[in-house]
């Protein structure tokens, strides 16, 4: 093992289950194991882009993150990133990257720095990064006092994680002076510069002050993004002045990392309150649109963050209305919803890959351009709701999707989002059917799928997504039930020369009124999982918020908020089927 050990670049510490926070095997842990797997290896292999402007991280104050778990996700509510405080590493790793996707920022943090790690032990330090490194994290602490062979190793051993070179002055008497800063930029791909100050004033001159001592801050525009933040309640302007992966708490912790640390929302209050976070409004466009359940799933996300924004609906059957709309001051956004998908595209000054594909926007966002100009940009979030949800219904196991079939129901556009979700899922062939022909192969044709001419004919597909309205369903009520029954029997199996080797097929049903559509009913207790409309609803429009605001959006509550507010049979639709 030392050997191994020694070879080895990275490390991947395998989790039991936890039943009541203690370790406990099951048969069923090497899927979760297989997932935690899964993510570290997509790091490895892909280096992630950074955090958008205005990010943060939260820092984890526990002895043990494993009692963190049940309020894991309200803490990093708002955050791009978790900062671990080394203490169990190996375990508290493992539990992290199980019940979180955020990355991890491994710190160990010395007396002299403002943490508890020893200063005189600076082997041991430079090992414990190196072993961040090994163990898949995406962001290693690296203190700008270590010696240059330990801050060159750890630079050189990267991978696709970055070093944060850090410098912490606790005393308040040394300046961010341009050696400093030089040394840091010299070591990390971020830079770090943690001060104390007395005065309110003093976090204003903080990078002039180190332009006139040597120039450094020209360092930060090299391409190396900078975390600039002052310490206590006097420099918690400067946390709000930050623009990059501002080091942030969460009331539910039980300290804070440093003095003056602010929790997310209460840096987006500042934030707005000075002028740095205006208020936009973002509108559903469409019609009919009274019954949509989208107002309440946004405006709970805004809510949740702290974001001065407000969602509300615009109910027009004239596209014409819209663009004023779209092209005024306060406008920050939209989704669209029938009968505009079309005739929004054309509105657009660009669009997405996507969007071009399907031929049609679902989402709108406005975005700065050349001269102070707002620009639109279109995209279509339709393909990415069904993709999620699919992947989450096999259990993010998208590599047995591959070989399989999947068929499409309906010729719209919808029907086009569905047909590119499932391409991109990896699906070997995409079958289209609908009720006109010649609708169903116009669209094969411009995808890159096949028209199928008959139900009766196929074969249980893998995946089954309907576009069409319940009432359309009516008239092929028999056939639907008999391509189930088919799945049932085990006749054919999910492609033509096999047995599918998915745990389950997946249904999707794009309506979401009535919540038992004849497709829905047809599918029940067939060895399908069934997606309700409710549910891509809630999926894609978790991806337009992140597309909106640059920020992963607190799904829990936007999905309790929005579906609460909805018809207790609508909530039915949530039970597996």
């Amino acid at each position: 093992r030392p050997w191994y050990e020694r070879c080895a670049a990275y490390e991947f510490s395998v989790l039991p289950c936890l039943t009541d926070l203690v370790p406990a095997w099951s048969p069923a842990d090497w899927k979760l194991i297989e997932a935690d797997l899964c993510k570290m290896l997509s790091f490895i292999t892909v280096r992630p882009p950074l955090p958008l402007p205005d990010g943060a991280f939260v820092s984890l104050t526990v002895p043990d993150v494993a009692r963190l778990v049940p309020d894991l996700a309200s803490v990093s509510v708002g955050a791009d990133a978790m900062e671990l405080r080394v203490e169990y590493v190996r375990r508290q790793l493992g539990v992290l990257r199980r019940h979180s996707d955020l990355p991890i920022i491994f710190t160990v943090r010395t007396k002299a720095q403002g943490g508890r790690f020893p200063d005189d032990r600076q082997r041991e330090h430079a090992a414990l990064l190196e072993k961040g490194l090994e163990w898949g994290c995406e962001y290693v602490d690296a203190e700008i006092t270590l010696p240059d062979g330990a801050l060159r190793r750890l630079s050189e051993r990267r991978g696709n994680a970055r070093i944060i070179a850090s410098w912490h002055d606790l005393a308040g008497v040394a300046r961010r002076s341009g050696e400093v800063v030089k040394r840091a930029a010299k070591f990390g791909d971020i830079v770090k510069m943690v001060g104390t100050v007395r005065t309110l004033v003093d976090n204003f001159p903080v990078r002039e002050s180190a332009r006139e001592e040597g120039g450094a801050v020209e360092s930060f525009m090299e391409g190396k993004p900078a975390i600039v933040i002052n310490m206590g309640a006097e420099g918690q302007l400067s946390r709000c002045l930050n623009r990059f992966l501002t080091p942030a708490t969460h009331p539910a912790l039980p300290t804070k990392a440093a003095p003056g640390q602010l929790s997310v929302a209460e840096i987006n209050t500042a934030r707005h309150l000075i002028g740095l976070l205006p208020a936009r409004k973002y509108f559903l466009f469409g019609c009919p649109i009274a019954q949509s359940p989208s107002p309440a799933l946004h405006n709970a996300g805004f809510r949740a963050l702290a974001l001065p924004h407000v969602y509300a609906l615009y109910e027009t059957g004239d596209a014409a209305n819209l663009e004023p709309v779209m092209r005024s001051a306060e406008f920050g956004g939209a989704s669209v919803t029938i009968p505009h998908k079309v005739d929004v595209a054309g509105m657009m000054d660009s669009v997405s890959p996507a969007a071009r594909a399907i031929g049609a926007v679902n989402t709108v966002v406005a975005v700065d351009g050349p001269g102070g100009r707002t620009l639109l940009f279109g995209d279509n979030t339709d393909w990415l709701g069904i993709h999620d949800c699919v992947a989450r219904k096999v259990g993010g196991d998208l590599a047995a999707l591959r070989g399989e079939d999947g068929l499409v129901i309906g010729a719209g556009g919808t029907a086009r989002a569905a047909v590119y979700a499932l391409k991109e899922l990896g699906l070997r062939t995409v079958r289209i059917w609908n009720r006109t022909y010649a609708k169903a192969a116009d669209v094969a044709r411009e995808l890159g799928a096949e028209a199928a001419e008959s139900l009766a004919l196929l074969a249980a597909p893998a995946v089954v997504v309907a576009t069409v309205p319940a009432e359309a369903q009516e008239p092929i009520r028999e056939a639907l039930r008999g391509l189930f029954e088919r799945a049932a029997a085990g006749a054919g199996g999910a492609r033509q020369d096999g047995e599918t080797t998915l745990a389950a097929r997946v249904a999707v049903e794009m309506a979401y009124r009535p919540t038992y559509t004849p497709f829905a009913l047809a599918a029940s207790n067939k060895g399908y999982s069934l997606e309700t409309g409710l549910g891509v609803l809630v999926a894609q429009g978790l991806r337009q918020f992140e597309i909106w605001t640059g920020k992963r959006p607190p799904a829990e509550t936007m999905i309790f908020v929005s579906t609460t507010t909805l018809p207790f049979r609508v909530l039915l639709a949530f039970a597996p089927v």
